[in-house]
């Protein structure tokens, strides 16, 4: 740490930073403990500017962008982010911001490209649970569904860990469904970013498996437990993936914002 750069740990200080809806479902799970993080700030009592890293592929840069703090993170991003995204091998990052940052990222970063995304929100009191083709099971994820002999484990385990500090924590504190068929997963639906009366959704079909109805019912029994606990459930895609689009208005999500995010890598100089 020095005299013009913080480093704060799950704190909901910068929450007054995050000014559009997908940035405060986001730091609000942050603030709350629950979304791996490491967080930048210029000053730790009243922070004006951020940088949150979620320690894998996601930054989120964050309120004004004042000199001294931008030059002083150019230096936190070459001696920490830098070194420990390489060790991990992540060299392209997701990179969300609120609109005083947009001029100053390409000179932060190469390899710019701009891509739309839509957020969609579940407000309506009650959802239909949609049903499964014969022969599928619709599971809730627990310990004991994790320590049953289910193929491709492994791959929800991981999903899990990128988005929680732990999956011990993701079930204290998380929750979802999956869907199975001859003891595969072919569908997972997880909560994400949760924090006091929302949460964000990640799910995810095998190709084999899409257009037989498994997302919709693993959704919809995730709605229905958000539902049952007052929490809004959100869902968000990209503004071309008609699929994922298609499938949270048919269990019954409305768009409630449009935003744009950044993929580029770090324009290193020696």
């Amino acid at each position: 740490m020095n005299a013009l750069i913080y480093e704060l740990h799950d704190s909901p200080k910068i929450l007054p930073l995050a000014k559009t809806p997908q940035l405060a479902l986001v730091i609000s799970s942050v603030g709350e403990g629950n979304t791996p993080n490491r967080i930048w700030v210029d000053d730790p009592d009243t922070p004006r500017s951020a940088l949150v890293w979620d320690t894998t592929h996601c930054l989120y840069f964050m309120g004004d962008v004042c000199g001294p703090f931008r030059e002083e993170l150019e230096r936190t991003l070459a001696d920490e982010i830098i070194p420990t995204a390489a060790r991990k091998k992540i060299y392209i990052f997701k990179i969300h911001y609120t609109p005083h940052w947009e001029e100053t990222l390409p000179g932060i970063f190469v390899s710019f490209k701009k891509r739309k995304r839509q957020l969609y929100a579940y407000t309506a009191p009650s959802v239909e649970i949609k049903s499964l083709p014969e022969g599928f099971e619709r599971r809730k994820i627990n310990k004991e569904f994790l320590e049953s002999p289910i193929k491709n484990k492994l791959d929800l385990v991981e999903e899990i860990e990128l988005c929680w500090k732990s999956v011990a924590d993701f079930l204290d504190n998380g929750w979802g469904f999956c869907i199975t068929h001859n003891d595969e997963i072919v569908c997972r639906c997880t909560a994400e970013y949760v924090s006091q009366g929302k949460c964000g959704i990640g799910i995810e079909t095998g190709e084999e498996y899409k257009q037989l109805g498994c997302a919709t019912a693993a959704a919809s029994a995730l709605v229905d437990y958000c539902l049952s606990r007052g929490i809004t459930p959100h869902w968000d895609s990209w503004e071309d993936n008609i699929p994922s689009i298609k499938t949270a208005q048919k269990v019954g999500f409305a768009k409630v914002a449009d935003f744009s995010v950044y993929f580029g890598s770090f324009n290193l100089t020696e």
